[in-house]
């Protein structure tokens, strides 16, 4: 997602929160730069390898 758009943000959206509820995490923690970390039985997991972009969690925000 380098030039994402809100529709792709939208999609990305749900299904980061479609794996957190199968994962039964509780948060989600995402940050330019980074790849998401999720909260799973109070420990903080890698939740895929690529790194967010700043475009990633624009789109991501206004989905």
């Amino acid at each position: 997602m380098s030039e994402a758009s809100p529709q792709e943000g939208k999609q990305s959206l749900l299904e980061m929160l479609k794996a957190m509820v199968q994962a039964r995490a509780s948060d989600i923690h995402l940050q330019a730069g980074a790849p998401p970390v999720i909260r799973v039985d109070g420990k903080l997991k890698p939740f895929g390898n690529r790194p967010l972009t700043p475009k990633d969690l624009e789109a991501i925000a206004k989905a």
